[in-house]
């Protein structure tokens, strides 16, 4: 039987640690900064939903609609993540591919968070949702979403609804304007921000897991909200059940509506002013509907100021940071 000689495995053992032939640093050398951390984070997203989905499953749901949107969005990110380094690629040759490269990280993030917003606790199972609460009594004398039944209309229901409703649309509208004022720079900048104050938020989510207090005092509301078509769907975007939904403080609601005026204003100053109204409805939709504790509002405000001024900062370390791994590399 033929054994490898000592000079064959020093040589083997060697190339272990030949970084010019490593493939995960030649790739790591092409990403920035988004679309290294939607890397990062989607492997410990796809082993939460995995875990999540399979004790849902044990536990009699079935193949419901939760489980099949987690492992649907789980496997487009799967097909989205390889397409980064052609695009990178590619982008400098093309504004298409440009733009599809920007907006990726964007659309992996959204994909990530509605997984990890429904698979909090299987992370990290104890919740401070009392702290909150106790807080917010504490600054205000009594629970701030208790005190706002006293102005239930049906009415005002639905146009809460509708504000909260436009948290996405809303979010998006800013990048989609500057692309079409082709203010390319611009709009990748406010996507940055935007995807960086998410994943911020994330790593929250999972240090201080909190019940909303829609869910968590149930039983204290003794008025109903009443409304139309505009809160029956807000309530379906928000519909999951207690024993998941953990994805409180901050509120991201706040923090990125808050981000978004902030580049409307920078980049877009008319639509600031159109935006302004459907922002504040936003924010007091929040605790109007019950999603949140102004606490969360308070944590998710910094976390926005953060965010933008502190994207750029983050974004030129991980560029000398990239350039000295492609100087590893070689590439």
């Amino acid at each position: 039987m033929q054994t490898k000689s000592v000079a064959t495995m020093a040589v083997e053992k060697h190339a272990l640690f030949d970084w010019k032939r490593s493939y995960v640093l030649h790739k790591m050398a092409g990403l920035r900064i988004e679309e290294f951390v939607a890397y990062l984070f989607f492997v410990p997203c796809l082993a939460i939903t995995l875990r999540a989905n399979f004790y849902l499953w044990l536990q009699g749901y079935g193949m419901g609609r939760k489980i099949e949107g987690g492992i649907w969005r789980i496997a487009v990110v799967s097909l989205i993540l390889p397409l980064i380094p052609y695009l990178a690629h590619r982008s400098g040759r093309s504004r298409l591919h440009s733009i599809v490269r920007n907006a990726l990280p964007f659309m992996i993030c959204l994909a990530i968070y509605t997984n990890l917003h429904d698979t909090i606790h299987f992370v990290n199972p104890h919740d401070v949702q009392d702290w909150f609460l106790r807080a917010d009594i504490w600054l205000f004398g009594e629970e701030p979403t208790l005190w706002a039944q006293q102005f239930y209309r049906p009415w005002l229901t639905e146009i809460f609804s509708f504000c909260y409703a436009s948290y996405l649309p809303l979010t998006v509208l800013i990048p989609v304007v500057l692309y079409w004022q082709k203010k390319d720079l611009e709009a990748r900048t406010t996507l940055l921000g935007i995807v960086l104050c998410f994943y911020c938020g994330y790593v929250f989510y999972v240090l201080f897991p909190t019940v909303p207090p829609r869910l968590w005092i149930a039983d204290q509301y003794t008025h109903s909200l009443e409304g139309g078509l505009l809160l029956s769907t807000q309530r379906a975007m928000v519909s999951i059940s207690e024993s998941s939904s953990r994805a409180a403080f901050p509120s991201l609601h706040a923090a990125i509506t808050l981000l978004t005026l902030i580049y409307s204003y920078k980049f877009v100053r008319a639509l600031f002013w159109f935006l302004l109204p459907l922002g504040v409805g936003l924010i007091l939709a929040t605790i109007y509907l019950r999603h949140h504790y102004i606490v969360d509002l308070f944590a998710g405000w910094p976390l926005a100021i953060i965010a933008y001024r502190y994207s750029p900062v983050w974004e030129r370390m991980w560029e000398r940071w990239r350039a000295k791994i492609a100087a590893i590399a070689g590439v």
